[in-house]
């Protein structure tokens, strides 16, 4: 095994130096040169039978990409791969594995400010499914404090890029856009101007996710039989929410929460009630064209980028995975219903506005679901968790299943059909 690695570092450094002789000389020689090691893992995919064919990595920057490709793995565990890259310039990694008919992509990007870093290459495999994973910034560590003031476009994180996206969003904006998942109105809990108000034991207050749940309920109810009634009082919710907003368009709750071991102080703000107004506001839009609804979606969108000195709703862990969170703490419990909901308002912002950044970040959402899936499952039961901190069958499983299946057949995303199998239960079967 050891002189299998020396003989494949040592192909490796001959292949890098042929393919980097074919780069435009002038710029290699401006750019001095960083080198690390990936560490590639393939046991667990051996465990159970599975045989990579082949990996191929590409390492590229705004000055050039170089290609490498690995073969006859049949009897490796493990490699360790020698990277060189420009410094000063931030590079791209990007690796697939093909094993059969089948194959999995991961990426990464370095941070030139770490000599000899030491990256991983995970392949894992959880009920059928093969799960890559690659992170090169191991030494990167996460804190709250970093989340406030943060933006997340000048960052890097990683995307699942779905295919024929502006195919399916110009078929989609060809219908009446409805959100996620069907909504009923909540009638029981509605003031004399249609806006919900829930009795929680302290108090009763309004709840900017159910207001928007409410608008979308009025929504299906308006499409279902074209009763301008329910269509005004879509309309009385929308712009509910627009004047509940502050000035920098957070929704801010009026009442402390805790959710968990974690107490959400007065004023906390949540990124599914973010994602789910700007999905509110889209759809407003596209039904009426009233430019109130187009501005409001362009300032709630930016409350899904950009976190201010007081709120974060969103942040991009140490794995480069870009996170939307229902409660935002440092207890990052990764609500997945809320998760979902939230994710959805970008995608209508995307479709209505062809904004590439809204695009990004919708992938780069997606991506922290499919890479993680596990974290929801609990095995052998046709059940999910809500989040990471519980163990028992959430009552938001049937939820989940809804959710799973209406982006799988939205987007044609395979891995949210192998999720919503798992967590059913029915992989093996």
């Amino acid at each position: 095994m050891k002189s299998f690695r020396i003989c494949l570092l040592l192909g490796f450094v001959l292949i890098f130096l042929l393919v980097s002789g074919c780069q435009d000389k002038a710029t290699n020689s401006e750019a001095s040169e960083i080198t690390g090691t990936i560490e590639v893992e393939f046991e667990e995919l051996y465990n159970n039978n599975i045989i990579p064919d082949s990996l191929i990595i590409s390492v590229g920057n705004s000055n050039k990409t170089n290609y490498f490709t690995y073969k006859h793995l049949q009897s490796q565990m493990e490699l360790y791969i020698n990277i060189d890259f420009d410094a000063q310039t931030e590079s791209t990694i990007n690796t697939t594995l093909y094993w059969g008919d089948s194959n999995r992509s991961a990426y990464s990007k370095f941070r030139i400010d770490e000599n000899n870093f030491i990256g991983n290459l995970k392949a894992k495999y959880y009920h059928q499914n093969v799960i890559l994973t690659l992170d090169t910034n191991p030494a990167r560590s996460v804190a709250v404090s970093d989340f406030y003031n943060f933006t997340a476009l000048d960052k890097f994180f990683k995307e699942y890029k779905i295919e024929n996206v502006e195919a399916i969003a110009d078929q989609y904006c060809n219908t009446p856009m409805n959100f996620l998942m069907e909504h009923g109105i909540l009638w029981h809990l509605l003031d004399e101007n249609m806006i919900p108000v829930y009795p929680y034991p302290f108090g009763n207050y309004y709840n900017p996710v159910l207001t928007c749940n409410n608008a979308f309920g009025f929504y299906d109810q308006y499409i279902k039989t074209d009763n301008q009634d329910y269509l005004a009082w879509f309309y009385v919710n929308a712009d509910w929410i627009i004047d509940y907003k502050d000035s920098d368009s957070f929704l801010k709750y009026a009442f402390e929460n805790t959710h968990e071991t974690v107490t959400l102080p007065f004023g906390w703000t949540s990124a599914m009630a973010q994602g789910q107004a700007l999905a509110l506001m889209c759809i407003a839009y596209h039904n009426s064209r009233d430019e109130k609804y187009l501005q409001a979606a362009d300032e709630f969108f930016v409350t899904m980028h950009t976190n201010n000195a007081t709120s974060w709703n969103f942040y991009i862990d140490d794995e480069d995975y870009l996170w939307y969170e229902e409660y935002p703490s440092s207890d990052f419990c990764h609500v997945l219903n809320g998760k979902l909901f939230a994710t959805w308002g970008l995608w209508e912002y995307y479709c209505i506005t062809r904004d590439n950044d809204a695009l990004r970040l919708f992938q780069g959402s997606i991506a922290s679901v499919i890479d993680h899936y596990p974290l929801w499952d609990i095995d052998g039961v046709d059940g999910s968790r809500y989040c990471k901190h519980t163990n028992t069958v959430s009552s938001y499983h049937w939820i989940h299943k809804a959710q799973l299946m209406e982006y799988y057949n939205m987007f044609n995303i395979n891995e949210f059909k192998i999720f919503h199998d798992t967590i059913t239960n029915q992989r093996n079967k």
